[in-house]
């Protein structure tokens, strides 16, 4: 390696070093990375612990506004059973799996097949091809074109 190149890697080291100094003390690493993150978590998880509370809470309590709205004081599955055994919900969950699982390999098989014809055959306007393609038009924004 040349000079000006170690020297710049050096630099770097002492510039990333320099730059993560605010954590070295726990109440600014605190204060910067476990708050945050608790926060997020929070946010994340509280619908899901809310949906679980809710299925679980009987008709009473579910309706009553006195007590705690955060925790089950008589657990039940009565919402559970009647949802499983008295509606035709299984039908719909088979139904949402089959179609999502049949369009996914539509998809792969149409997407495959494409990117083939778009890097194996040579017509007009092929370098150009997936440049600038609209992220609604691919499926994906971050789709690129990688050159050789």
């Amino acid at each position: 390696m040349s000079e000006g190149t170690s020297a710049r890697s050096e630099l770097r080291v002492a510039a990333g070093a320099q730059a993560m100094d605010y954590l070295v003390t726990m109440p600014r690493r605190v204060v910067t990375v476990y708050l945050p993150l608790g926060v997020f978590l929070f946010v994340l998880l509280f619908p899901f612990y809310w949906m679980v509370m809710t299925a679980l809470k009987p008709n009473e309590e579910l309706l009553s506004h006195e007590g705690n709205p955060f925790w089950v004081h008589s657990p039940t599955l009565v919402h559970v059973k009647k949802l499983l055994f008295d509606t035709a919900y299984p039908d719909w969950l088979w139904n949402t799996v089959l179609v999502s699982v049949v369009a996914t390999f539509l998809s792969l098989v149409a997407s495959v097949l494409a990117a083939y014809a778009i890097e194996r055959l040579r017509f007009r306007g092929a370098r150009y091809v997936g440049i600038r393609s609209p992220p609604w038009f691919t499926g994906c924004s971050s789709s690129t074109r990688v050159w050789r």
